[in-house]
């Protein structure tokens, strides 16, 4: 789904994707960077960038995809969400299938442009990491046949 169509669908604030595009819905539903970055001077409150940054905690990431035959994406769809509820934890469709686990999340979502899942976890810690997103590997590979 689109940022865009999820954000009026779920009536939701704010919409924005890693490529750093943000879309505000209360002014528009097209990104705007503009915006963005006067929302970004307000936070700031006339703080030094740096010094906002720094007081942010860190986590560690990964990002992964795996390809598909294109003729295959509603049977992929529909294995993948048969795999990722099958995880313990919250499971969020807002964008594909996300988990929420406590101490990391998952997100594995169809592409929009390619014949590709994308897999997206984070969590408080390296060991942490390395354990969640080997289990998305694992369901994702299934989901894949």
């Amino acid at each position: 789904m689109f940022v865009s169509e999820a954000l009026k669908k779920k009536g939701l604030p704010f919409g924005g994707e890693p490529s750093g595009t943000f879309i505000f819905p209360s002014v528009n539903y097209c990104p705007d960077g503009m915006l963005a970055g006067a929302y970004l001077l307000k936070l700031l409150d006339g703080r030094p960038l740096k010094d906002v940054v720094r007081s942010l905690p860190t986590y560690p990431s990964v990002r992964d995809s795996f390809s598909f035959d294109p003729s295959d994406r509603k049977k992929v769809k529909e294995r993948l969400a048969e795999e990722m509820s099958s995880i313990e934890g919250g499971l969020s469709t807002v964008d594909g299938f996300r988990v929420d686990l406590g101490h990391g999340w998952i997100l594995v979502r169809l592409s929009g442009t390619e014949p590709k899942v994308r897999l997206t976890a984070e969590a408080r810690n390296q060991r942490d990491l390395e354990e969640i997103t080997e289990l998305a590997r694992v369901k994702v590979r299934r989901a894949l046949g």
